[in-house]
Order: C-alpha cells, then structure tokens, then sequence
C-alpha cells in the first residue's frame, strides 16, 4: 500500500504500476520531472514488490518509509527521509541504465544533488548527505504529510483487519487461500510494535492448527502437513519478536 502527494506544479509520469494474479506483487515506478512529491509507503511484504521514484538525478527505492522529493527546475534535487530507510541511487546520465553511485538514507537524512554538477564516486556522494534541519521538519509541507500519513495508515490498517475478518472462513484448500495468507502477513507487518507483531503470529498460527485439524477431518492428509509446518513456522516467528 502506497500514496503519493503532489504540490502545486508538480509534474510526474506514472511509469510502472503493475500487480500479480493474486495481488501479493506489486510494482510502482514514478518519474517526477519538477515539483515536490511526498510518498509514503507501507511495508512491502512480498520481497519481488518494489516502490521506485525516480527523478531526473537520482532513483529513490522503497520497502516501508517515508520521503519527500523536491526537483527544481534548475536541476537540484532535495532528498530527505523521514521514516525508516531510502536507498537512493544517482544516476549516470551519459550511460542509461548505469549508475554513478547509491547510499542507503536513513530517518532524518537529506541528500541535495545537482544534475549539471554529479558526483563521480560513492565517497564523494557521502559528502552531500546531512541531517534534516529541524526548520525543514517543522515546514507546513512536512507537517501537513506527516498528518494525513497518519490517516493513510489508520485507513490501510482497518481495510486489512475488514479483510482478513472476511477471510477467516477460508480453508488451505481454497484457491483464495494465498491472499487470505497475504492480508495477515500484511496485518504484522503493519503491527506497531514487536509485541503486537508477536500477538497477531499467535493467533494466526492458532487459525492454522485450527485449519490442520479440519484438513484431517476431511481426509486431507497433505494439505493438512502443510497446515502444522505453517502453524510452526508462525510460533517461531512469534517466538522471535518476544
């Protein structure tokens, strides 16, 4: 789950927006030619998903962060990052396709980058990284964002609760069964901290030895195997964020 905020004159070009069969794969790709563009993207579950945007210096790609990309139209490029991590990359415009160095940001860095002035090297591209100044995240652009941020997350977090209720009835042997999987795996990764990460990996492995039981009832020796190895597998996961 993603959103993108524009400001004022702000032109961008929607280059990639593509999704798997089954939802669980996504892939976004914006280009922004000018302007100011806020993203926030929820955690990426599903390791082949990706969130990329790309500027006229630089590609900025995502799993589960925050950003704000602001591009003059003098060519100067302001990165700053205030959730989690961005890994940006600068590009080598003489050789499409290439790149001249990347550095991974972290919250409450910012990178300025001159398309008519590029680093050659990755040393000097750590040269142009600094912390966010505290004026620029008290700016009513960060703060406006930051709060409508919030909503997104709340909105995105009910949405798969509602999902996921709907989905309880669902067995291993439905052909739905993958996207019942994806919406709790997406439900943990949206949990706000380890212990309610751990809480949610209990339940749904509870669900799963629930759904083990009913596979042997049934006569379904295999699916049920596939059952117990999930019901495992999520008491490990549980295990670990205790």
């Amino acid at each position: 789950k993603s959103a993108s905020r524009l400001d004022a004159n702000t032109e961008i070009v929607l280059a990639t927006l593509t999704s798997s069969n089954s939802g669980a794969t996504t892939n976004v790709g914006i280009k922004a030619k000018v302007g100011h563009i806020w993203s926030r993207v929820v955690k990426l579950v599903d390791k082949e998903s990706s969130f990329e945007v790309e500027t006229p210096p630089t590609v900025a790609t995502v799993r589960g962060t925050a950003f704000d990309a602001q591009i003059g139209e003098d060519g100067k490029e302001n990165l700053v990052v205030t959730e989690n991590v961005v890994s940006a990359t600068i590009k080598d415009t003489e050789n499409i396709g290439k790149a001249l160095a990347s550095t991974d940001l972290i919250e409450g860095n910012e990178t300025s980058i001159d398309s008519k002035n590029m680093p050659k090297q990755p040393k000097d591209m750590m040269g142009i990284v600094s912390e966010v100044t505290k004026e620029k995240m008290a700016s009513a652009w960060v703060k406006k964002n930051k709060e409508s941020d919030k909503k997104f997350e709340e909105e995105v977090s009910r949405k798969e609760e509602q999902m996921i209720d709907d989905m309880v009835g669902i067995a291993p042997d439905s052909a739905f069964y993958g996207l019942k999987q994806l919406a709790q795996n997406t439900r943990v990764a949206l949990a706000f901290n380890d212990s309610a990460k751990a809480g949610l990996q209990v339940a749904y492995a509870n669900q799963k030895l629930a759904e083990a039981s009913q596979m042997i009832t049934e006569g379904k020796g295999e699916i049920a195997k596939k059952a117990m190895a999930g019901y495992a597998k999520g008491l490990e996961r549980a295990l670990s964020n205790i």
